[in-house]
């Protein structure tokens, strides 16, 4: 009888950590905010929470254009490097 309390408690935390669930990475599937890391917020790919989305950071700065600078047109692109003499 003392081998079946042990084996009972292993798959009582087994059972348990199955209904606590895990936490989704950055980049994997989401449907709620509760379904990713702390740290992370889910971003939906439509409208609806059903069709899901992924989890992103929250702390991570978003990178945009810089549209203030405008491109240099006037100054011609540096040639392509010659490559006649490689074989």
């Amino acid at each position: 009888m003392r081998t079946g309390i042990p084996i009972m408690l292993l798959g009582a935390a087994l059972l348990s950590s199955l209904l606590a669930g895990c936490k989704q990475a950055e980049g994997e599937r989401c449907q709620i905010d509760d379904d990713c890391m702390p740290g992370l917020a889910c971003v939906l790919s439509s409208t609806t929470r059903e069709a899901g989305g992924y989890c992103k950071s929250t702390t991570a700065p978003a990178v945009l254009p810089d549209l203030a600078t405008k491109l240099d047109l006037a100054t011609p692109p540096p040639p392509p490097p010659d490559l006649a003499g490689m074989d």
